[in-house]
């Protein structure tokens, strides 16, 4: 992963910056600007500051976001779930774009309905901090969680309200931290949350589960998000033909030594199902959010962290008459990719996705500005009409952690969605039926709070699976 950025504060080690790492002050005080837009039925209000210096905390985030302070824009989003800059991890899919940049602030605000009085807990993904807090901290938070202890949120309290505000002060890349908030009765609670990006990619989701977790799971919904049913399709691929060689450094070597699929000489020649591949040694690989998914590389030399080695792929896929249009292909590496499809001898020029773009000499899906990048996921599209195809997928390693993962879905999709996208080679046709998450309303009249609590609980129901 020669390429990558390593964000400062991701891998954790002890004693750090006090200025980057997860410790806050025990007491926040925070005025909203006057500036700042308030959500309403089904929208967040977002208030954007660039400050032209260093938000390397939240307290940084704060002073940003003052008013008058740097350049500042203001938008609407439907969850809080974005992502920027390469960067990524979290749980959800559908992810909305952030303004591209290091040392930014944001301001988050709207009002979810809670259905009924109780515990309910809320997980941020962030990358970097933020601040959560319901009606100016006077509903407190409880029961803390990390999924990096060592690098671990908060609560503290919040404009003079004790445990009034969930917090992760400083950098890391996308972790979890969550708690329990216990609402009084049923209606609708007022929040902010403040976010800062200092360094990097940057990401952030706030989900919602009802009662009160101890970590995150698979009842947790974003907060706003509508009920849906979501198609897993990607049909019909063969086995992939596969070889690893090693000894080459960079795509350009790796692209001549596959010689179109006729290598000289290769560290070895399987027959895979999908291609889904890590160099566990030394240090667990690399696979991003996809490590559920992968298995260790054809030909790996075991207890050794191999380096400077490719991996080249062909499939046939067919593509029936009912099943042409537009297809997306998803692909995790590190260090650097090509893929293709080609019409018999012709590659199929792709429209380009998120992170991704398009080598002209060869109609090849690379990352966007160097075929050699990594460590993120890179979308391309293709449309394709009735006919069966070749699927190509090569990767290079270079040094460090390694990874190849390729997914495919039908239909156009800029984001990771594992209820949409399948590793190519399994051809699953499914459907996922996703609940509605805690729900965004408009600020209430006086006097009408109590009627907006009806309906939701079923909302916070796990996701349920049909074949």
């Amino acid at each position: 992963m020669l390429q990558r950025r390593i964000k400062r504060s991701t891998f954790f080690t002890g004693v750090c910056a006090a200025a980057l790492c997860g410790a806050a002050q025990a007491q926040v005080n925070f005025v909203v600007p006057a500036d700042a837009p308030d959500g309403g039925a089904g929208t967040i209000g977002i208030l954007r500051v660039v400050p032209g210096t260093a938000v390397n905390n939240q307290d940084d985030a704060r002073a940003a976001l003052a008013v008058g302070v740097g350049a500042r824009s203001t938008a609407t989003a439907a969850q809080i779930n974005h992502v920027a800059d390469g960067g990524g991890g979290g749980h959800f899919g559908g992810d909305l774009d952030n303004i591209a940049g290091d040392n930014k602030s944001y301001l988050f605000r709207g009002n979810i309905n809670i259905p009924a009085a109780g515990a309910y807990t809320f997980n941020v993904a962030s990358d970097d901090g933020f601040t959560l807090a319901f009606k100016n901290g006077t509903v407190p938070f409880t029961n803390l969680y990390n999924q990096n202890g060592g690098n671990p949120g908060q609560i503290v309290s919040y404009n003079g309200n004790a445990n009034g505000a969930l917090t992760f002060f400083g950098g890391r890349g996308t972790e979890d931290t969550g708690a329990t908030a216990t609402f009084p009765s049923a209606g609708v609670y007022h929040f902010d949350m403040t976010f800062h990006d200092g360094c990097c990619g940057d990401a952030v989701e706030l989900s919602a589960a009802q009662g009160s977790k101890g970590g995150f799971d698979s009842s947790f919904l974003l907060v706003g998000v509508q009920s849906a049913v979501k198609t897993k399709q990607f049909k019909t691929s063969g086995t992939w033909d596969t070889y690893t060689i090693a000894g080459v450094s960079g795509m350009a070597a790796t692209i001549a030594a596959y010689n179109n699929g006729a290598p000289a000489a290769f560290r070895s020649h399987t027959t895979e199902p999908t291609l889904a591949f890590t160099d566990p040694d030394p240090n667990a690989g690399n696979t991003g959010s996809h490590g559920a998914d992968a298995r260790t590389f054809p030909g790996d030399t075991p207890g050794v962290d191999d380096n400077n080695f490719g991996t080249a792929a062909k499939t046939t896929f067919t593509v029936t008459a009912a099943d042409a249009g537009r297809y997306t292909i998803a692909v995790y590496t590190d260090d650097g990719f090509r893929f293709r499809i080609l019409n018999g001898a012709i590659a199929l020029a792709p429209i380009a996705g998120t992170n991704a773009g398009v080598d002209a000499a060869t109609n090849g899906l690379i990352p966007n500005g160097n075929p050699d990048g990594c460590c993120t996921d890179y979308f391309g599209k293709w449309d394709l009409a009735a006919g069966t195809y070749t699927l190509e997928a090569i990767n290079n390693e270079m040094g460090g952690g390694a990874g190849l993962l390729v997914y495919g879905a039908k239909g156009d999709f800029n984001s990771f969605d594992s209820d949409i996208f399948q590793l190519i080679g399994a051809n699953i046709t499914a459907t996922t039926n996703t609940p509605a998450g805690l729900q965004l309303v408009a600020a209430p009249e006086p006097g009408t709070i109590g009627v907006l609590a009806i309906g939701a609980i079923a909302g916070l129901a796990r996701r349920r699976r049909t074949a």
